[in-house]
């Protein structure tokens, strides 16, 4: 369910006065829809790593001059009742489709320290087209109150092909991979995740394990969201990716480990999304407080479009040969 955007705690969107303040439960309460959903179209002869779910987590918060006991006083959270919940497809001021989504009751968390209640998610499974503008509304049918929100569809996402007739990955000597794209209408932000596949068998267990580890690349902007720019993620080399190996895998002795597939997961965030990142990435100063971004009218939250998916290659005999004897992972247990 990749395409689940974990809700950030509720406080985090109010500024409560100190608890120091004088408690007042009169005070009057206001309350707020908090709604995150992402909206993933699929992309015709990728390999997609998002299904074709859409799904959209809607929760409310209140808030209250009396100070934080008094905010902490209000039962916050999930909704008792179903909401009306509604996308539009749009095309200037006609509306071309209408899908409303049903809720869908899942567990978000496994048993163990942490609370483990079902959730509410509110889902379709009807195809989201790309390169589209979407309207979404959330109404409270038992006050009336609700939100809007709008957004557009990421376009059609392109892989250079240099990048792609390549099936194999050569990571020796000086030779440097560089991973290449189109950027697509609507598309801002552009990440790539380089993902290791392995497979590795303990001293005394009778078989393998799959397993893999993720190297995120730093994000790349277009200049527009016209699309068609020539896009690429800095050069890859050979010493950094085997780094990154010894970073993430754990020597182990008795330990035995077979390569597996280079996969490069290409993900593209529009231009909400790409907003939503850059306000709540990590921050070096001093000043760790930050400005609240939302798109949604009426409430909190973030209705956005991302689409991701992958190429998958082989390592190149000689890169597994410098897996098994390079001075950085011969230690790994590579055979």
């Amino acid at each position: 369910m990749r395409n689940v955007l974990i809700v950030l705690s509720f406080l985090a969107f109010f500024t409560l006065q100190s608890c120091e303040n004088e408690v007042d439960l009169l005070a009057p309460w206001t309350e707020k829809m908090v709604v995150y959903g992402l909206l993933s179209p699929p992309n015709p002869g990728a390999n997609l790593t998002d299904t074709n779910w859409q799904y959209f987590k809607i929760s409310r918060v209140f808030s209250n001059t009396g100070g934080a006991y008094a905010n902490a006083s209000k039962d916050s959270g999930a909704y008792t009742q179903n909401l009306n919940v509604k996308l539009e497809r749009i095309s200037g001021k006609t509306i071309l489709e209408t899908l409303s989504l049903i809720p869908k009751t899942i567990y978000t968390k496994e048993p163990g320290i942490f609370p483990n209640k079902k959730e509410v998610l509110y889902v379709t499974d009807k195809p989201i087209l790309k390169g589209s503008e979407y309207h979404l509304s959330v109404t409270n049918p038992q006050t009336g109150a609700g939100i809007t929100a709008k957004t557009n569809t990421i376009g059609q996402f392109e892989i250079a092909s240099s990048f792609t007739n390549e099936m194999n990955v050569n990571w020796y000597s000086a030779i440097k991979v560089q991973p290449a794209w189109v950027s697509c209408q609507y598309g801002k932000i552009y990440q790539v995740s380089v993902r290791f596949h392995y497979a590795e068998k303990s001293l005394h267990a009778n078989s393998f394990v799959k397993k893999y580890c993720d190297w995120e690349l730093i994000p790349q902007y277009s200049n527009t969201i016209k699309g068609g720019e020539k896009m690429s993620s800095e050069p890859l080399s050979a010493v950094t990716f085997y780094s990154q190996l010894l970073k993430n895998i754990q020597v182990e002795v008795g330990t035995l480990r077979t390569a597996g597939e280079v996969e490069f997961i290409f993900t593209a965030g529009n231009q909400e999304f790409s907003d939503y990142m850059d306000i709540n990435k990590p921050s070096n100063g001093v000043v760790q407080d930050k400005p609240i971004y939302t798109n949604i009218e009426g409430g909190i939250g973030l209705f956005a479009s991302r689409i991701s998916y992958s190429v998958k290659k082989s390592l190149e005999k000689q890169s597994i040969d410098s897996l098994k004897f390079g001075k950085l992972t011969k230690n790994l247990g590579f055979q």
